[in-house]
C-alpha cells in the first residue's frame, strides 16, 4: 500500500533559517515515519528539478502533496504550521469510513 501524502522539505546548508529548524524538521520526519513519505531537497543540488516544477522561490519551504496534487505549503520557519498542514493532508487523504450494514 502506497502512502498518499508526500512531504518535500526544501532547504540549503547555507540558509540560516533552514539550519535553525533542522532539528525540529528531523523530529517531525521521524514522527511521521510510515504515515507520510518524506523527501528532503538541498536546493543547491536539485538534480530532479523539483524547485522549478513546484515553483519554490525561497527556503525553507515545505510542500505537501496528496497524490500528485499540491495540497499546501509553508514558507519559512513556522514549525507549528508545518505540523498542522501535515495533519490536514493526512486527514484529507484518509479513506472514508465504511458503513457497517449489520
Amino acid at each position: 500500500m502506497s502512502i498518499p501524502v508526500t512531504v518535500i522539505q526544501f532547504s540549503s546548508p547555507t540558509c540560516a533559517p533552514c539550519n535553525q529548524i533542522k532539528l525540529a524538521m528531523d523530529i517531525m520526519k521521524e514522527e511521521c515515519n510510515g504515515v507520510v513519505a518524506w523527501e528532503s531537497v538541498n536546493v543547491q543540488q536539485d538534480v530532479a528539478g523539483l524547485v522549478g516544477r513546484l515553483a519554490v522561490t525561497s527556503w525553507p519551504t515545505m510542500v505537501v502533496l496528496v497524490g500528485n496534487s499540491d495540497f499546501g505549503r509553508v514558507v519559512g520557519t513556522n514549525v507549528g504550521a508545518c505540523y498542522a498542514l501535515i495533519k490536514r493532508a493526512v486527514a484529507a487523504a484518509a479513506p472514508p469510513p465504511t458503513e457497517n450494514t449489520q
